[in-house]
């Protein structure tokens, strides 16, 4: 990989955040990123709107204000935030069987699993083993697996972070009871009414703004995903040959739909999480009820986590901070964590959306050192 630095910030900073720009180029100076972004909101204004670097591994396409990213797993919290609207509009019971919806889902003792047990990534249901290598991009057969399979441990008694399996639950259920595609569903309801460039699969003119993910040999998450023999590889076995590049940077991958990841650029992250650690609403446009906003962001489990093998809490779709992940030192703080390091967190008492990602997978399985370094940053000047 090529060490030459990109040294031309671009963007803007409200005055009190100058320290997130020189943060930003401190880190750039490390020479590993090589296209990167970085958004905050405070009360629904931008304060930081950064982002330097290329596209491309071969560094011949500059990074643009909209430029999109693969942000990895940040998309399965906003999935679950379709399913969570749903319930505010009385379309979806969390306390109901999943089968409630989705009849072919009971089979294999899964008749009791509830929509919350799914949302609390504690329904046991973390692998389809009936899947084939390769088989990823046929939605049918992930369907198919997802009703055949039986949990891994009984519902509802063992945490354990829906790796692969969330996403699919997710878009099935939004689709049920709506009829809609997921993506379809989150372009009308959450992406266009807020203007946020963030989707859970890519359009033709958005495939063109998208850069390219660098997953170097490596990288731990792809290692760990390509071993069949590791938890997360059981999980992830019918990913395509050429493994997660073929997730990230092929046209099929970017228009998948299944919300185990998610497209888009911090400006449009940090806008979504925004709104939410502001109360739910922007204007006349509320995303969540108070009341849901507020169960969805309580700790509905502070555990070892059976798949990620360290202390986690969560909630009800979303990480909170604590654990082995602690996006910031507020205990309030919730959002989803990507492979690579790439982030999306709100922090209510600080009225605060964060979003950043770097197009070159970090070597961590955490957060990452360049959003480590920017949230680190932002709570600073905060």
């Amino acid at each position: 990989m090529p060490k030459t630095v990109p040294r031309e910030v671009h963007g803007h900073c409200d005055a009190s955040f100058r320290g997130v720009e020189e943060a930003f180029r401190k880190q750039l100076d490390t020479g590993f990123d090589v296209g990167a972004a970085v958004a905050a909101f405070v009360d629904g204004e931008a304060v930081v709107d950064l982002w330097a670097g290329h596209r491309d591994a071969a560094r011949e396409r500059a990074w643009e204000r909209d430029t999109l990213a693969c942000m990895m797993s940040t998309g399965k919290a906003m999935g679950c935030l379709c399913v969570l609207r749903l319930v505010d509009r009385g379309e979806v019971g969390l306390d109901e069987p999943v089968a409630t919806y989705w009849p072919e889902f009971a089979q294999a003792g899964k008749a009791a699993i509830t929509v919350r047990q799914v949302l609390a990534h504690t329904s046991g249901l973390v692998f389809l083993d009936a899947l084939q290598p390769g088989s990823m991009f046929d939605y049918a057969a992930l369907r198919a697996a997802a009703e055949s399979q039986g949990p891994e441990w009984a519902p509802g008694t063992q945490p354990a972070y829906h790796t692969f399996t969330i996403g699919i639950l997710n878009r099935e259920l939004v689709h049920r009871v709506t009829g809609q595609a997921i993506a379809d569903y989150w372009r009308e309801h959450f992406a266009e009414p807020l203007g946020a460039d963030y989707q859970l699969a890519l359009n033709e003119e958005e495939q063109a703004r998208c850069a390219e993910t660098i997953c170097d040999a490596d990288d731990p998450f792809a290692a760990l995903a390509g071993d069949p023999e590791q938890i997360i590889g059981r999980a992830w076995k019918s990913q395509p040959p050429g493994g997660l590049a073929a997730l990230m940077n092929t046209r099929e991958g970017r228009s998948w739909g299944v919300p185990n990841v998610g497209f888009g650029n911090p400006r449009g992250l940090a806008k979504i999480y925004g709104v939410l650690a502001a109360g739910g609403a922007q204007g006349d446009l509320r995303l969540l009820s108070e009341a849901l906003l507020a169960e969805a962001t309580a700790e509905a489990w502070h555990a070892e986590d059976a798949v990620l093998g360290v202390p986690v809490r969560h909630g009800l779709g979303f990480l909170l901070s604590g654990g082995a992940l602690r996006f910031t030192d507020t205990p309030d703080a919730f959002g989803g964590l990507g492979a690579g390091g790439y982030v999306g967190v709100g922090v209510p008492s600080r009225r605060l959306g964060f979003a950043c990602v770097g197009n070159r997978m970090a070597h961590a399985l955490d957060e990452g050192p360049l959003s480590k370094a920017m949230m680190s940053a932002v709570m600073t000047c905060l």
